[in-house]
């Protein structure tokens, strides 16, 4: 039984102590939200379990990893609850990370789809949610059954966990070994699911895990960890990250930046090798640069950048040619995980051109070698 919230400025209308008692009455065992007995907005941002409720409702954000009071993220696959002509839809990705990261946080994930006047689902929204379920059908065995941990989730990997089986969710491009805390028991093997080897190594002061060619595919890298115990009484860990900072001498430059924030989205952030840092331009922006200049020439030979949303449509990766700029390569989609080779470039500046987006383009991060 899923109650919404409305705190009306009287205090409570809705007779909560009965309510609760006639519900429990009718369906001894129904599962009951926590939003009956938010009076405030105050209640809605504590998200408080009151003594009738049995979880808590992180609502349009994903929950922080708790495994003492059950929760659920509700969220929608568009912009809004319920129907709207049109609306911008969720990429798959975006779908299925959330997923990863609410299951790997020790909740649960409610998706809302919204029907039409006729009741019919418009055409993109199932398409996402089957777009999840293929993703399920090869990775699934990471997700059903599990609870999550023992690692946090930090955006750049999430973990679940079953039996004796850790399972460690890649979200991000990873160019260098992934580093995990130490484990009270003992790794018998890592693999990938779907096929493929990681090395491993286990030490006091933590894990390494190492991927083919050195590469990592964002939501398809997901590695089985076996133990010689049970996963599920490992205490849950927070991953700490590497430090993140723009390349010594580089100086970075965009042509907008969303709402002119440019201590949270301006163009530093997608060079400061976070991925959970983004640069982000204004909505209805269809055309945009961003550039980095260093204070000495460098030699560049392939580009990876992570976008969000994928947005994107036509774009161009630049070199400073004397007074203007040179076009390296051209391309139309990038996605959360574009990369591209091509005969080494040396230069002091590479910009990054969009010339078409359906909406302001975000990108999480742009890494030049």
């Amino acid at each position: 039984m899923w109650f919404d919230y409305a705190a009306p400025p009287e205090g409570k209308p809705w007779d909560q102590e009965h309510t609760y008692a006639l519900v429990r009455k009718l369906q001894p065992k129904i599962i009951i939200d926590n939003r009956l007995d938010m009076d405030t907005m105050a209640d809605y941002w504590a998200q408080q379990v009151g003594p009738n409720a049995d979880y808590y409702t992180p609502e349009q954000r994903i929950g922080g990893y708790d495994d003492q009071r059950p929760w659920e993220t509700c969220m929608t696959i568009g912009t809004q609850w319920s129907y709207k002509p049109n609306d911008d839809i969720k990429p798959a990705s975006e779908c299925i990370r959330t997923l990863v990261l609410c299951v790997g946080g020790d909740g649960n994930f409610l998706f809302n789809v919204g029907p039409t006047p006729l009741g019919e689902i418009e055409p993109p929204q199932p398409q996402r949610l089957k777009e999840m379920g293929a993703w399920l059908r090869k990775y699934g065995e990471g997700i059903y059954g599990t609870r999550g941990g023992p690692f946090k989730p930090n955006g750049q990997l999430a973990s679940t966990r079953k039996g004796d089986v850790i399972y460690v969710h890649i979200l991000r491009p990873l160019s260098d070994p992934l580093t995990l805390p130490a484990l009270p028991a003992k790794i018998r093997s890592a693999a990938l699911l779907g096929g493929g080897k990681v090395s491993f190594r286990q030490a006091a002061e933590g894990i390494t895990l190492g991927f083919p060619d050195g590469e990592t595919k964002p939501l398809k890298t997901v590695v089985k960890l076996s133990l010689d115990g049970s996963a599920m009484d490992i205490p849950a860990v927070a991953v700490s990250r590497p430090a993140t900072q723009l390349p010594e001498g580089a100086k970075v430059s965009a042509s907008n930046v969303y709402a002119k924030d440019e201590k949270n989205l301006g163009p530093e952030k997608a060079f400061d090798g976070d991925y959970d840092t983004r640069w982000a331009t204004d909505s209805g922006v269809k055309q945009a640069w961003i550039a980095i200049e260093y204070d000495t020439p460098r030699q560049v030979s392939s580009v990876a950048i992570a976008e969000g949303w994928d947005r994107v449509r036509a774009f161009e990766l630049q070199c400073r040619d004397g007074s203007g700029w040179k076009t390296i390569f051209q391309g139309t989609t990038i996605g959360e995980a574009f990369k591209r080779k091509f005969e080494s470039v040396t230069s002091n500046a590479f910009r990054l051109n969009i010339t078409d987006s359906t909406d302001g383009p975000t990108i999480w991060e742009i890494r030049l070698r």
